[in-house]
């Protein structure tokens, strides 16, 4: 998203800063306010002119403040980066800007929420807030209750003042029938939070797709939220990242995943504290389970190879319709467990569109010959992967390139951390553009777009180049290209061989392309060469153009 920034430095004039918000460009949807920055003496400006623009900019959809506090009320000190401006003129500003139809996001960094700032919250199409180190008031709770649309609500590392805490917070979401995303980040939960948050979910009207609960959960808050979470419908996704959750709070997970009503499609763990024990909890829980699409188990430390292997054999199972599989930084991952997990994707085979296994240590050349050799299965549906530690090398890069062909909407491969010497490129190469013959051009790789390799290696300049060709056009397209290119015994049939009644159109476009690319001046000469029978057919039809 595009963004356009106020924030106050020096030589800021009133004039420009107005002219800019009234041109803003239909790409540019956020406006940035820092107020710090409007201490300098020279960036004055007239508030209530600036939230006018705001207002009357039909393209701005998100406005984004930061460090308003106009009072730290835990000193009774006021700060330096509010009291240059009268608070008539910060009044007049958000009245303006809470008037403006089509802004649909605000985002709260380092502000007191309290006073003038809480008319934002009377925007009329308001969807989503977010809260960021704030200092939250009761008056912030009353806001929130009586915004109509909020549909997204996330807060993180927030303190509480008059009266208010993190339970009180968490109520004024309640009998918001429009929620559909609740983020609660660094977030103290203890049972009163877990309560109201429990009633959230277990409201027959509550609509909540995606609770996001990072570094504020133990046993506690899930053993009172079983009862919600296991009989909630309506969750799509959630996140349990941090966690310091012991094996009794990871079966609760199981019975959510186990659970006849779940809808659940998405579940990250990641960075959490899980051991063997969790882990087969988890593992029980996936066996059962037949709507998750995504999982993500990466970055956790504790499990050994027997619980990778507890986990890896749930997932094969035939119910469960696992689309994307995220085991990144997993340092315990074996060749043995690595090898099951390699018989995951073969078992997936058709649904699967992304896995992410980079940074494994443990794993060697031999396990990554395995797994590539995994690849060979058709996976039609496959866009993404992510694979390498060190002792990813030549072989395992080799294998894999020998899987392009029946990989269709493979997009990007990552390669980060690999070590690749010459014969995985060249077998790379070869699957990209096969120039042994005009049908092996044909039928190499013609839609993988990217490769991404650490940022101190380079891709070689020849699969740079073939990349680019990929992106260039549709399939067809690139192998028309790659032909054109490569194949010195060419012939307008290879390139239209589809489509015979366009050969006669085709052949013009051939030859200006050739004939700019100085470099291809012998693939002209045989191009036209090869092309007789086409000059038999003009002389046949000497009017035609």
């Amino acid at each position: 998203m595009s963004r356009f920034y106020i924030n106050g430095a020096a030589g800021y004039n009133q004039e420009d800063v107005l002219e800019s918000i009234r041109a803003i460009r239909p790409q540019i949807k956020s406006l940035h306010l820092r107020v710090d920055g409007l201490r300098c003496a020279q960036s004055k400006l007239a508030l209530e002119l600036i939230g006018n623009c705001i207002r009357r900019n039909t393209s701005i959809i998100e406005v984004c403040i930061s460090d308003y506090n106009i009072l730290d009320p835990r000193t009774g000190v006021n700060q330096d980066p509010v009291s240059v401006i009268e608070p008539e003129e910060w009044e007049a500003f958000f009245d303006a800007v809470s008037q403006s139809r089509s802004i649909k996001r605000i985002v709260f960094t380092s502000c007191f929420l309290w006073g003038h700032i809480l008319k934002l919250f009377g925007i009329p199409n308001l969807e989503c807030v977010e809260f960021h180190d704030c200092l939250i008031t009761r008056q912030t709770a009353s806001a929130i209750r009586r915004v109509s649309c909020l549909q997204t609500v996330t807060a993180v590392r927030a303190d509480y003042w008059d009266g208010t805490d993190e339970e009180d917070f968490i109520a004024s979401l309640n009998h918001n029938h429009k929620l559909e995303f609740l983020g609660l980040l660094e977030f103290n939960i203890r049972e009163g939070e877990a309560t109201a948050l429990g009633d959230i979910l277990s409201d027959p009207q509550s609509i909540v797709k995606k609770l996001h609960l990072v570094r504020c959960t133990t046993d506690a808050p899930l053993l009172l939220l079983q009862n919600s979470l296991v009989n909630n419908a309506s969750l799509r996704e959630v996140v349990l990242g941090l966690s310091q959750v012991t094996e009794g709070g990871w079966r609760v997970v199981s019975d959510i995943l186990s659970s006849r009503v779940t809808a659940l499609k998405v579940l990250s763990l990641r960075w959490s504290e899980i051991d063997d024990e969790s882990a087969g909890a988890l593992a029980n829980g996936i066996a059962h389970n037949a709507t998750l699409e995504e999982l993500n188990l990466s970055s956790l430390k504790l499990i050994t190879p027997a619980g990778w292997m507890s986990i890896f054999s749930s997932m094969g199972s035939p119910n469960l319709p696992l689309k994307r599989i995220y085991l990144d930084l997993n340092d315990t991952i074996s060749d043995e467990a690595l090898s099951l997990f390699g018989e995951v994707l073969t078992a997936k085979n058709d649904t699967i569109e992304e896995f992410s296994l980079y940074g494994c240590r443990r794993i060697t050349a031999v396990g990554w010959a395995d797994l590539t050799a995994a690849c060979l299965t058709p996976m039609p549906n496959l866009k993404e992967l992510h694979m390498g530690n060190p002792n990813f090398r030549d072989g395992a890069l080799e294998k894999l390139s020998s899987a392009l062909h029946n990989k269709p909407c493979l997009k990007k491969i990552h390669l980060r951390w690999a070590t690749m010497a010459t014969a995985g490129w060249e077998a790379l190469s070869k699957a990209l553009c096969d120039t042994s013959s005009v049908d092996g051009i044909r039928e190499s790789n013609h839609t993988l777009h990217q490769i991404v390799v650490h940022p101190l290696v380079s891709l070689p300049p020849n699969i740079v180049k073939l990349l680019s060709l990929n992106r260039s056009g549709t399939p067809s397209e690139v192998a028309r290209l790659k032909m054109i290119e490569y194949s010195e015994k060419i012939t307008v049939e290879s390139l239209v061989n589809d489509q015979p009644t366009t050969q006669l159109k085709v052949v013009p476009h051939v030859i200006v392309r050739l004939v700019k690319d100085g470099n291809n001046q012998n693939a002209l000469y045989h191009f036209v060469r090869n092309q007789s029978y086409l000059f038999q057919e003009a002389s046949r039809n000497p009017s035609d153009d």
